[in-house]
């Protein structure tokens, strides 16, 4: 990796070798959760993040061919890694790509012991989702719909899936999104501050339109084939969506978008 000069100062770096340590670095984290989990970091594509605060970027990584977009873009000198255009194309996962990915730090996920739910807020829950772009749409559905915070139960897929960031776009950065729930604890909670938990379920359920949503919400979406758990529907009230013709079920993303706007 090599720096660029500026007046004897480093101002950007490059990479033009696939054995590079730090190139090696950035094949990992889109290759495993262990490595993410390892380096407390991920890779995140497309021009939604320029909207995210350089002071919480790593690095914004660009291929040499596009190299006049630091300028266009006012990226931070210091923090851009310029690639060969060979070795970007091998991180980047869209054919049509814009030329930027960032290199991000994860965020704290766990679930807060003083945390109490805003009066009247909305939320949604997810249990056990394991197809990463239901996921990561519904952290972006969550955060148009004016959700405070979206919670996922052990189990759910891992959060910075590649496949999830690009669904969620940037809203990953701004939307409160908390691992390894306990759902039933988490209803519980929201009980306590006069906030009704609504499990989507097709059986015995008040169609979505008949209940009271005036206290808030916090809106609980299960496993793409088996449902919520037996548990999670004891604990909570049991919405469905009404539906035409033969259709017995609806995507989990958008169930939670029909719920949450």
């Amino acid at each position: 990796m090599m720096p660029l000069k500026k007046s004897g100062i480093d101002i950007m770096k490059e990479i033009t070798s696939a054995d590079n340590p730090q190139y090696k670095l950035f094949v990992k984290l889109l290759s495993g959760k262990k490595y993410r989990q390892r380096e407390g970091s991920y890779l995140a594509e497309g021009l939604n993040g320029l909207d995210i605060p350089a002071e919480q970027v790593r690095a914004y990584l660009l291929p040499l061919s596009r190299k006049e977009q630091v300028s266009r873009w006012q990226l931070p000198e210091n923090k851009v890694i310029l690639l060969a255009d060979s070795l970007f194309a091998g991180l980047s996962a869209d054919p049509a790509s814009q030329g930027l990915i960032l290199w991000l730090p994860v965020k704290a996920a766990a679930w807060p012991p003083e945390w109490q739910p805003a009066a009247g807020g909305l939320y949604l829950a997810v249990e056990a989702i394991q197809d990463p772009g239901n996921l990561g749409t519904m952290i972006r559905t969550a955060e148009a719909a004016g959700a405070r915070a979206l919670f996922c139960s052990a189990g759910t897929v891992d959060l910075y899936h590649p496949k999830t960031i690009k669904a969620a776009a940037s809203s990953l950065n701004r939307l409160p999104v908390i691992t390894e729930t306990n759902l039933t604890e988490l209803i519980a909670v929201m009980k306590k501050h006069g906030i009704p938990s609504f499990a989507a379920a097709p059986l015995n359920a008040l169609p979505y339109t008949a209940a009271d949503y005036s206290g808030g919400a916090l809106f609980l979406i299960g496993n793409e084939g088996n449902g919520l758990s037996p548990a999670v529907l004891a604990a909570a009230k049991r919405v469905a969506i009404p539906m035409s013709g033969g259709v017995e079920s609806l995507n989990a993303a958008v169930s939670a978008a029909v719920l949450l706007f």
